[in-house]
């Protein structure tokens, strides 16, 4: 990353009112770059101003996240936008937030001269941040980083970045707030300010770079020991991490009463107790927390684990496997889904590692993770106690001497028994849609018994998935169904993938088949049932998500909306029903599950999943809200059981899923789960498959080729799937499925008896079966060589335009 730096040559306004100080007129930041500004010493005024967007050719409207500012490499976050409100109006009734993760700002892709064909007018593009204690008293730094890569050749753009004593336009939108729980706002105040841990410098540097040229490489060799841990008289529980103390504080309070210590293992209040388990297994230390409500009322309880580290011998630090530059973390659970999908917060020193894992379902999706100094406090405002009610958290310490984020990967995954085999090649069929949008997508109609069985020889496609759809009244696009429309309307959108499944058999293909749902989306026609007279609020009353303030969620405004689903509701009863037809009618081989824990809508604020509240500053209960994965639990557990065990025949179905499971329960289940990223970024939806039991990935859906993203995320330790893009011929995933994934690694992915990776290197299985390595290469990733050992094999690879897949043979 290009970091450029320029020291401002200042023009100042002054009146009577206000003073302006003028940073610069324009810059174009390209992607992955940081512009840096510095700001001369003397009294600045505390207001940031300027406009942005995204500039790309083939796109002049929508919003993406993309640029994260820091003052003097603090990152600036949502409790400082103080010229407009909380949302970008894309529509009438979408609304999305101008900050993603709590410090990457959402940017529009307008032109700057169509600012007033929006809704929100020049609010569109211009932004005002309050810096109120951010400066130094000299040597200030401002630093705008280009954080969007979902397009090459895109840009940011931003101008008239000024400072200002006040005096800025405010939007009529000022006062539309998101909803926040203020239970820790104190908190998370403090985390936005000049703090101890801002100076720690940590390593970011490219997991994949930080590997020897030249390795030695045998599975099997997890490191991990866990050392002694002392309980001292406040339940503190202090351990070293080779040389680095450490220490883990807990703390609970219910409407201003602190839990005092009063035992060993034991807090409590008038109003609530909690006792402590501390179970010691062969790879980990699991942490259980009894909390129970001694009232007969609804008990909030604002609890966390403050995990104080050794700054001065820390040396990396990640939060949800993301590497952070200094000890800064600032994030909500209520409007982010990553800490939830990779709850896993990892502390390297020199000469040891350790990291901390959230299990259980309400703290997992419920807490916040906030760095100040030297503490990280993993915290949880969102929590509350139904009357008499118990509840138990539970976290785990692991920790690995060799210092290696990839160590604890698998370890976790070792310690859950993360093991699912991927039985094939999954791949999107589209066979009846001719298409030009990207010239490296197969859309030929697949109309001939020839042609389908061409495409998937070719393609190497094991596991196609094909969609339901229909054309709409005015036969003008294909809409996609999804499992909670009505029956017969449902059962018409099959008919197009079941003439596929008709036509495979015909041409004496018998590959499974199986077909895409998503069973938190309903497609309609505005207010009404998409095909049918009935309205869809109505039908499906109790499963419809309301956001904040009142009003549905879409997807897709007037044509795609969010239910939550639960066994006993319209929404289940309704999927239920379609996934039966699938199975057990249509005669496909099993199910995809899009979006499987949630869909865009995370958290429902109509619903009660009976543990979730907002809370005021004094830490009472303002208002009950559903966090998706725990208001549909017990309905995503059992459906996912029903068809990872159902049987055809004596053949089980097979069931994939996108997205990864924000339930402990749900990661048990045999279900083979990818993630969907749309660009070559080491994402959040990377790091969640790394910690999973299938590390696995689609291609991106555009902007790449297939044979690029399988050389990119093999660099992560993850294998490649089929979206849109696919390879074709003598390709390496024909040869790399089935595989059950026991261990990854920048640029090693281990599975039963085969090895792939784009390292040089002696690799061995550690048994006494020869090796053979199939070498695929630039342009396409076609087959280009072969090579034989022994009981270990040499390769010299160039990982730009090479990988092998080492088999036992």
């Amino acid at each position: 990353m290009r970091n450029i730096l320029i020291i401002a040559c200042l023009t100042i306004f002054s009146s009577l009112h206000a003073t302006t100080v003028h940073l610069f007129e324009h810059q174009q930041i390209p992607l992955g770059e940081t512009f840096s500004i510095q700001v001369p010493t003397g009294a600045m005024p505390r207001y940031l101003a300027f406009a942005g967007r995204i500039h790309v050719e083939k796109f002049s409207s929508g919003s993406q996240p993309a640029l994260e500012i820091r003052v003097n490499d603090i990152p600036i976050n949502e409790l400082r936008l103080v010229n407009k409100g909380d949302y970008f109006h894309f529509k009438d009734e979408h609304r999305v937030q101008w900050f993603s993760n709590n410090r990457t700002i959402t940017l529009t892709y307008y032109p700057w001269n169509k600012a007033q064909n929006t809704l929100d007018k020049d609010f569109v593009h211009d932004f005002v941040f309050d810096l109120e204690g951010l400066f130094n008293r000299a040597d200030n730094t401002i630093s705008f980083i280009n954080k969007f890569k979902a397009f090459p050749n895109s840009s940011i753009e931003i101008k008239n970045v000024r400072l200002l004593s006040g005096d800025f336009p405010l939007s009529p939108t000022l006062n539309e707030k998101k909803p926040r729980s203020l239970g820790l706002t104190d908190l998370r105040w403090q985390a936005g300010m000049p703090h101890k841990g801002v100076n720690t410098a940590l390593d970011c540097s490219d997991d994949f770079e930080q590997v020897a040229a030249h390795i030695d490489f045998a599975p099997g060799n997890l490191k991990s020991t866990l050392p002694d841990i002392e309980l001292l008289p406040n339940n503190a529980i202090s351990f070293k991490a080779g040389t680095a103390e450490n220490l883990i504080e807990s703390y609970w309070k219910a409407e201003g009463k602190d839990a005092q210590p009063t035992g060993k293992s034991t807090w409590s209040t008038p109003d609530f107790s909690v006792s402590r388990e501390i179970i010691k297994g062969p790879l980990s230390y699991t942490v259980k927390d009894t909390i129970r409500n001694l009232t007969e009322r609804d008990l909030p309880v604002i609890f966390g684990n403050s995990i104080k580290v050794d700054l001065s011998k820390l040396r990396e630090f990640r939060t949800g496997g993301e590497k952070q530059k200094n000890f800064t973390c600032n994030n909500d659970n209520l409007a982010h889904r990553e800490l939830a999908f990779t709850p896993l917060h990892f502390f390297r020193y020199a000469d040891s590692a350790f990291a901390v894992y959230i299990e259980d379902a309400c703290y997992r999706n419920q807490y916040s993770a906030i760095a100040v100094d030297d503490k990280l406090h993993l915290a949880n405002d969102l929590f509350y106690l139904e009357p008499g009610k118990s509840y138990t958290t539970a976290w785990k310490l692991y920790f690995t001497p060799d210092a290696n984020y990839f160590s604890i990967l698998n370890i976790l995954r070792q310690d859950y028994d993360l093991y699912q085999e991927i039985p094939g090649l999954f791949g999107f069929v589209y066979p009846f849609k001719n298409s030009d949008d990207y010239d490296h997508y197969y859309r030929q109609r697949l109309n001939s018994p020839e042609l389908l069985r061409t495409f998937f020889e070719q393609s190497g496609i094991t596991i196609p998935c094909a969609l339901p759809i229909a054309k709409d009244d005015a036969q003008q696009h294909d809409g996609i169904f999804y499992g909670n429309e009505e029956s017969q309307v449902y059962a018409k959108a099959l008919e197009t993938p079941t003439r596929l499944l008709q036509n495979m058999r015909a041409a004496g293909i018998e590959l499974p088949l199986l077909m895409y749902t998503d069973v938190h989306l309903v497609r309609t026609r505005n207010d009404f049932d998409y095909g049918a007279q009935s309205k869809w609020q109505e039908r499906l009353s109790d499963s419809v998500i309301k956001n904040y303030f009142g009003g549905t969620v879409p997807y897709r405004a007037g044509r795609l909306y969010h239910v939550a689903p639960r066994l006993d509701n319209a929404s289940g009863k309704q999927i239920k029903i379609n996934m039966s037809y699938i199975l057990d009618k249509a005669g496909f081989s099993g199910i995809f599950l899009d979006e499987w824990n949630h869909s865009s809508a995370r958290v429902a604020y109509n619903l009660n999943d009976g543990y979730s509240a907002l809370l005021d500053k004094n830490g009472k209960i303002r208002q009950k809200i559903a966090f998706i994965p725990l208001y549909s639990k017990d309905f995503l557990l059992e459906t996912g059981k029903q068809l990872a065990e159902k049987e055809k025949m004596g053949v089980k179905n097979i069931v994939y899923a996108n997205q990864f499971d924000c339930l402990t329960e749900l990661m048990q289940l045999p279900i083979s789960h990818f993630v969907e990223p749309v660009a070559h970024e080491y994402c959040y939806l990377v790091r969640a498959a790394q910690a999973s039991r299938s590390p696995l990935t689609l291609t991106c859906k555009r902007n790449t080729t297939a044979w690029s993203d399988v050389k990119y995320f093999l660099r992560h330790g993850l294998v490649v799937c089929f979206y849109a893009s696919r390879m074709y011929g003598e390709h390496p995933l024909k040869k790399l499925y089935p595989i059950t994934i026991t261990e990854i690694y920048p640029g090693v992915v281990v599975g039963k008896n085969k090895i792939f990776t784009n390292r040089s290197g002696v690799f061995t299985l550690n048994n006494q079966k020869r090796l053979t390595a199939y070498i695929y290469s630039d342009p396409e990733g076609q087959l280009s060589r072969r090579i034989v050992g022994d009981a270990s094999i040499e390769l010299e690879l160039n990982p730009n335009t090479e990988v092998a897949l080492i088999l036992s043979e």
